[in-house]
Protein backbone atom coordinates (compact mmCIF):
# COMPACT_ATOMS: atom_id res chain seq x y z
CA UNK A 1 0.00 0.00 0.00
CA UNK A 2 1.28 3.70 -1.32
CA UNK A 3 1.35 6.02 1.76
CA UNK A 4 1.35 9.96 0.72
CA UNK A 5 4.33 11.68 2.30
CA UNK A 6 2.93 14.70 4.12
CA UNK A 7 4.88 18.00 3.51
CA UNK A 8 6.82 16.90 0.50
CA UNK A 9 4.79 17.94 -2.08
CA UNK A 10 4.20 21.12 -4.26
CA UNK A 11 1.80 23.69 -6.67
CA UNK A 12 2.27 25.06 -9.06
CA UNK A 13 -0.06 27.81 -11.71
CA UNK A 14 1.66 27.21 -15.14
CA UNK A 15 1.23 30.53 -16.86
CA UNK A 16 0.44 29.00 -20.29
CA UNK A 17 -1.98 26.07 -21.59
CA UNK A 18 1.15 24.94 -23.94
CA UNK A 19 3.71 25.05 -20.88
CA UNK A 20 5.56 22.02 -19.49
CA UNK A 21 6.67 21.42 -15.49
CA UNK A 22 9.78 20.61 -14.75
CA UNK A 23 9.44 18.37 -11.74
CA UNK A 24 12.60 17.63 -9.65
CA UNK A 25 12.36 15.14 -6.46
CA UNK A 26 15.16 14.27 -4.05
CA UNK A 27 14.44 11.64 -0.91
CA UNK A 28 16.32 10.89 2.05
CA UNK A 29 15.18 7.81 3.09
CA UNK A 30 15.80 5.16 5.73
CA UNK A 31 14.72 1.19 7.19
CA UNK A 32 14.68 -0.78 9.54
CA UNK A 33 16.76 -3.61 7.45
CA UNK A 34 17.83 -3.86 3.91
CA UNK A 35 14.66 -3.20 1.83
CA UNK A 36 13.31 -2.01 -1.62
CA UNK A 37 11.34 1.31 -0.92
CA UNK A 38 8.84 2.21 -4.46
CA UNK A 39 8.18 5.57 -5.03
CA UNK A 40 5.00 6.54 -7.12
CA UNK A 41 4.59 10.55 -8.16
CA UNK A 42 1.18 11.83 -7.51
CA UNK A 43 -0.75 14.52 -9.05
CA UNK A 44 -3.90 16.54 -7.83
CA UNK A 45 -6.07 14.70 -6.29
CA UNK A 46 -3.36 11.51 -5.35
CA UNK A 47 -4.68 9.75 -8.20
CA UNK A 48 -1.17 7.87 -9.76
CA UNK A 49 0.42 10.16 -12.22
CA UNK A 50 4.15 8.67 -13.48
CA UNK A 51 4.78 5.44 -13.32
CA UNK A 52 5.75 2.11 -15.10
CA UNK A 53 3.03 0.04 -16.13
CA UNK A 54 2.07 -3.14 -13.83
CA UNK A 55 3.33 -6.43 -15.71
CA UNK A 56 2.33 -9.76 -14.36
CA UNK A 57 1.68 -9.37 -10.40
CA UNK A 58 4.99 -6.69 -10.50
CA UNK A 59 3.75 -3.26 -9.58
CA UNK A 60 4.65 -0.19 -11.57
CA UNK A 61 6.64 2.67 -9.67
CA UNK A 62 7.66 5.97 -10.40
CA UNK A 63 11.41 4.91 -9.32
CA UNK A 64 12.68 3.07 -6.29
CA UNK A 65 15.65 2.39 -3.99
CA UNK A 66 17.57 -0.53 -1.65
CA UNK A 67 18.45 0.84 1.67
CA UNK A 68 21.30 -1.56 2.60
CA UNK A 69 20.88 -1.36 6.29
CA UNK A 70 19.47 0.54 9.61
CA UNK A 71 21.72 2.75 9.75
CA UNK A 72 21.98 4.25 6.26
CA UNK A 73 20.06 6.79 5.16
CA UNK A 74 20.16 6.79 1.30
CA UNK A 75 18.78 9.14 -1.12
CA UNK A 76 16.65 8.84 -4.27
CA UNK A 77 16.30 10.95 -6.91
CA UNK A 78 14.02 11.08 -9.62
CA UNK A 79 12.97 14.10 -12.34
CA UNK A 80 10.25 14.10 -15.08
CA UNK A 81 8.39 16.53 -17.42
CA UNK A 82 4.29 17.28 -17.08
CA UNK A 83 2.01 18.51 -20.14
CA UNK A 84 -0.46 19.31 -17.85
CA UNK A 85 -2.61 21.24 -20.69
CA UNK A 86 -4.27 23.83 -18.84
CA UNK A 87 -3.46 26.97 -16.37
CA UNK A 88 -4.99 25.41 -13.72
CA UNK A 89 -3.21 24.74 -10.40
CA UNK A 90 -1.41 21.20 -10.51
CA UNK A 91 -0.16 20.09 -7.46
CA UNK A 92 2.10 17.23 -7.08
CA UNK A 93 3.12 15.11 -4.86
CA UNK A 94 4.95 11.55 -3.74
CA UNK A 95 3.81 8.25 -2.12
CA UNK A 96 5.68 5.46 -0.86
CA UNK A 97 5.99 1.64 -0.37
CA UNK A 98 7.96 -1.04 1.56
CA UNK A 99 8.71 -4.33 0.22
CA UNK A 100 8.10 -6.83 3.63
CA UNK A 101 6.93 -5.07 6.76
CA UNK A 102 10.64 -3.16 7.59
CA UNK A 103 9.58 0.35 9.02
CA UNK A 104 10.19 3.79 6.88
CA UNK A 105 11.82 6.50 7.63
CA UNK A 106 12.16 9.67 5.65
CA UNK A 107 15.17 12.23 5.82
CA UNK A 108 16.80 10.07 8.35
CA UNK A 109 18.02 6.70 9.08
CA UNK A 110 16.10 3.91 11.41
CA UNK A 111 18.91 3.76 13.98
CA UNK A 112 18.40 7.89 14.82
CA UNK A 113 20.27 7.79 17.91
CA UNK A 114 20.97 11.25 19.88
CA UNK A 115 24.72 10.91 18.10
CA UNK A 116 27.57 12.74 16.82
CA UNK A 117 28.39 10.03 14.72
CA UNK A 118 27.61 10.83 10.73
CA UNK A 119 25.50 7.90 10.84
CA UNK A 120 22.87 9.29 12.62
CA UNK A 121 22.59 12.83 11.43
CA UNK A 122 19.21 13.63 9.72
CA UNK A 123 18.89 14.61 6.05
CA UNK A 124 16.59 16.46 4.32
CA UNK A 125 14.28 15.92 0.79
CA UNK A 126 13.25 18.47 -1.62
CA UNK A 127 10.39 18.63 -4.30
CA UNK A 128 10.76 21.51 -6.73
CA UNK A 129 8.70 22.33 -9.90
CA UNK A 130 9.33 25.07 -12.60
CA UNK A 131 7.46 26.12 -15.23
CA UNK A 132 8.73 25.74 -18.77
CA UNK A 133 7.04 27.92 -21.54
CA UNK A 134 7.25 26.56 -24.81
CA UNK A 135 6.18 28.46 -28.16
Amino acid sequence: TFTVIPDLSAAITPTKTNSVIHINVCCSIGVESESTIGFVLVKNNYDRFIRAGDAGSRQGVTFRNTNPAAADCNVATFTCIDHPGSTDEQVYGLAFAGHGLNDMHINRAHTNSDSAALDHSQAISTFTVMEIITG
